[in-house]
């Protein structure tokens, strides 16, 4: 079955559906009339509107009036798509035509490039240059060497030797500073502490939170400061 025209109905509520098609002057519907003429539907020829692709079929509850101006205003909502369809493609037919106008510049104006180029390669004979150009490339690639070359640093410089006088000088300012460090009993971050558990009592530095003896020698944090 061909179905050329679609129908629509329209309610009161001013809402279009889409309840069938009418082909060879026969309408079929996709609903049944009876739950369609609750909503006012009726094949009265007085409800009925065409045109060239649809049927509208207005609610029998609505007044003529009210049939043709919706009816008009439905007709005009049609132009304005159609008009929206036609100036859609109408720029889409112009991209197109710029992309393609671009596409054929860009491969001739390729294609000229290519000619040039072979036609350069073909006039110039790279094996009769002159010797001076040569004598010159040579000096440019030397230079690019040169620069291409990375500058080597040292890092540290060279250690100098300690003769046998400085030596002895740092042994006896060692030995001067040892007899000044006290022991940790008398170290003021040195506080007396008992091991858990036991009797025994022991001592703690308060900056390295280690357990020492108070005969012990002060820990390098008695140095530093």
């Amino acid at each position: 079955m061909k179905y050329e025209k679609t129908v629509y109905f329209v309610t009161k509520e001013k809402k279009v559906k889409h309840v069938g098609f009418l082909a060879d002057s026969q309408m079929h519907l996709v609903e049944s009339e009876e739950v369609l003429s609750e909503l006012g539907f009726s094949k009265d020829p007085a409800l009925v509107k065409k045109t060239d692709d649809s049927v509208y079929i207005f609610s029998s509850h609505l007044p003529q009036n009210v049939i043709d101006r919706w009816f008009t205003q439905i007709l005009n909502q049609k132009l304005k798509l159609k008009k929206a369809e036609n100036e859609e493609e109408g720029t889409k037919k112009v991209a197109r035509a710029e992309v393609t106008h671009k596409k054929v510049k860009n491969k001739m104006r390729a294609n000229k490039k290519a000619k040039r180029e072979s036609l350069i390669l073909k006039t110039h004979d790279f094996s009769k240059s002159n010797p001076v150009n040569k004598d010159r490339e040579k000096k440019i690639q030397n230079l690019n060497l040169k620069q291409k070359t990375p500058l080597v640093y040292n890092k540290k410089p060279p250690m100098r030797k300690k003769t046998i006088d400085a030596l002895r000088e740092e042994v006896k300012a060692q030995r001067r500073w040892k007899k000044l460090v006290p022991t940790c009993g008398e170290c003021a971050f040195w506080e007396k502490r008992y091991l858990e558990l036991t009797d025994q009592e022991t001592g703690k530095c308060q900056i390295t939170g280690n357990f020492v003896s108070p005969e012990k020698k002060a820990c390098s944090e008695f140095e530093k400061r």
